[in-house]
């Protein structure tokens, strides 16, 4: 096994504790619903320092988008509908717990 495999295998072993329902793998042009609770401040996150995560370059723009919509506004949110164009695998949390959702 070389220096790469193993420091994977070590980050997996790590990550995979707290994976839970957070890894997405996407398809071209699907789309993910995620629940939004304006009250308790619950939306979902992008984690973009997961290891899991196959695209370093991802814009994760309209999630930064929807924490101010959600933090600064008095829209009553309730489902977040986000679509990607592209296949990968990307890693989400919740806002209250990002790294143990």
């Amino acid at each position: 096994m070389n220096l790469r495999m193993l420091q994977a295998s070590q980050r997996f072993n790590i990550e995979a504790k707290n994976l839970g329902t957070t890894i997405k793998c996407i398809k071209t042009y699907d789309s993910v619903t995620f629940t939004v609770d304006k009250e308790s401040k619950s939306y979902p996150v992008y984690i973009p320092e997961s290891h899991f995560n196959t695209d370093d370059n991802y814009d994760y723009g309209l999630f930064e988008k929807l924490k101010s919509m959600v933090l600064k506004t008095d829209l009553n949110l309730e489902v977040f509908l986000a679509s990607f164009n592209y296949p990968g695998v990307f890693v989400f949390g919740d806002s209250r717990s990002p790294k143990t959702a």
